[in-house]
């Protein structure tokens, strides 16, 4: 196409292009055979060729560039394709893997006037399965070798605090993305969802290697262990960059003893001064309401709250939640399930601050609570609350603790009316939360 013959010579003041319209190769439909393909170019309705299949071209000046675009088919015995929306793997059909390779081997004049040659290798793959151990679903996107100074990697992204080459003059090797999905005999205990290991933006060049490395699933809530208290790893995450640790984080949830309700986290990973090891760094998003089973109450936590947790390669994790906000307590004081008679109470307008639950002796940290007195009742009757104190005890073989607090009741209003007071102590056991 576009071939000039002026006097000068072939090629003159234009350029041509000599390419495949079709596709030219070797393929079978016998699902167990392999196939390789030269890709033809595409040709728009204006006869434009597209960049996207095989082909030559010239300018004036000479060669100017060469693409060769291939797919290759895998034997079924070796590969088996994987539906991407849905992660089934294709055990019946005779659909088969194809990876698609394109080379791109180039001339340029740069703008020093020197004659520059390069290339780049790219391929793609679909989601894919060993055939032999098909619970291992992989995934391939955009590879690339990268030897041109015209072009860079289609979508390439570089790293912050990356000091390379961001221009089009960047070498080196380039990969997207790379999973594989562990198989379900590996997860735990109530996931639906396999662990995967992937691979985000790879740069190997001249600087080192750069990457971001996921792990995802790890463990599902609450079967995870951070000092005794339930939790759960969703992600690991490290960023390499230029062969140096930039960045890692963990995200998950976990459950501290005196609540059902999960609560989110976030760990920056670090290298200690030390240089030996890895530091955690957590930051909790406390949720507004959370129950507190340990004494039949829902918690109202202020934005200060704060979980601090740390590790060490002898002791493992320990923790320390510090709480401030408001609580509300109602129940029957003769049942665990909480009822409605003339047992029921109810314990409204407390707040607290510094409430600190830790995985240490002595777990718990009163701080400082305020009440409210014209807000609670007994059964329906009004009552006061002052003298608030902290005890322990064992609780059927686990640490016990108890709030105990002094209440007076009015049967009758006025000051002069027929009333009592009592010490009352709500306890609860802190046992683990996985």
């Amino acid at each position: 196409k576009d071939i000039c013959m002026p006097p000068g010579g072939l090629g003159g003041d234009g350029y041509g292009k000599l390419f495949l319209p079709a596709d030219l190769g070797y393929r079978q439909d016998d699902p167990n055979n392999w196939g390789i393909v030269l890709k033809g170019c595409t040709e728009d309705s204006t006869h434009h060729i597209g960049d996207d299949g095989t082909y030559v071209s010239w300018t004036c000046h000479g060669f100017e560039s060469l693409r060769i675009t291939a797919a290759v088919t895998f034997p079924r015995s070796w590969l088996v394709p994987v539906d991407s929306s849905t992660n089934v793997v294709d055990t019946q059909s005779s659909h088969k893997v194809t990876a698609t390779f394109s080379v791109l081997i180039e001339r340029s004049v740069l703008e020093t006037g020197h004659t520059n040659w390069g290339w780049m290798a790219s391929a793609t793959m679909g989601k894919f399965a060993p055939a032999g151990s098909p619970e291992f679903i992989m995934e391939v996107s955009d590879m690339v070798i990268d030897q041109s100074d015209d072009q860079n990697p289609d979508g390439i992204t570089f790293p912050t605090g990356y000091t390379g080459d961001h221009g089009n003059t960047w070498r080196g090797f380039y990969l997207h993305r790379l999973s594989c999905a562990l198989p379900p005999q590996l997860r735990t205990f109530g996931s639906g969802r396999p662990v995967t290991i992937a691979l985000q933006n790879l740069l190997i060049d001249n600087t080192g290697l750069s990457a971001s490395f996921r792990v995802e699933n790890v463990i599902m809530y609450p079967e995870g262990n951070f000092g005794e208290w339930g939790a759960s790893i969703d992600t690991i995450g490290v960023d390499i960059v230029s062969s140096s640790l930039q960045r890692g984080y963990m995200v998950g949830r976990f459950q501290i003893p005196i609540s059902d309700s999960a609560l989110d986290y976030r760990a920056i990973l670090g290298r200690p001064s030390s240089g030996h090891g890895i530091d955690f760094t957590f930051t909790i998003t406390p949720r507004d309401t959370i129950n507190a089973s340990l004494w039949v109450a829902k918690l109202h936590l202020n934005p200060t709250s704060s979980i601090v947790l740390s590790a060490s390669s002898d002791s493992g994790f320990s923790a320390t939640a510090t709480l401030s906000g408001s609580v509300t307590i109602s129940g029957d004081v003769n049942s665990p399930h909480g009822g409605g008679g003339m047992n029921a109470m109810s314990f409204r307008g407390i707040t607290f601050e510094n409430f600190q639950i830790t995985t240490r002796d002595p777990y718990i940290s009163i701080g400082t609570w305020h009440f409210a007195s014209e807000q609670h009742s007994a059964g329906g009757f009004p009552l006061s609350i002052d003298n608030i104190t902290l005890t322990a005890g064992d609780r059927g073989g686990d640490p016990g603790v108890g709030l105990q607090f002094h209440v007076q009741l009015n049967l009758q209003s006025g000051s002069t009316g027929i009333g009592g007071g009592t010490t009352l102590t709500l306890w609860g056991a802190l046992g683990h939360s996985s």
